[in-house]
């Protein structure tokens, strides 16, 4: 009888663990939806035989770009990083902000 209620107990607590998976992912990524898709996840786990689960994870593992500027402190470095193409740009550079000078004093 015992073994039987810790049963119970230890299925109940995989079952909602597992329900709460897609909003877990949703924090980890910083989705800007994360509460609607725990609850999503929560409610469609219950109550739909994990229909609206899959929903929910599907939401959640998908790319969520509003809002972001850059997703991290790295990703900023990697993006400010000069690549060796950019460093032969920079004599045409000068040679392109000298003609734009000349072209515009000639202008005036």
């Amino acid at each position: 009888m015992v073994q039987t209620w810790i049963a119970i107990i230890v299925g109940l607590i995989i079952g909602i663990v597992s329900c709460a998976i897609p909003g877990f992912i949703a924090k980890r990524r910083r989705h800007t939806k994360e509460d609607a898709i725990f609850w999503l996840g929560m409610l469609g786990g219950l109550t739909t035989f994990g229909i609206l689960w899959i929903v929910a994870l599907i939401w959640a593992l998908m790319e969520d770009n509003r809002g972001k500027v850059v997703g991290s402190l790295e990703d900023y470095k990697r993006m400010r990083r000069p690549t060796p193409q950019m460093q032969t740009l920079k004599p045409l550079d000068k040679k392109a902000q000298e003609l734009e000078d000349r072209a515009a004093s000639l202008i005036d």
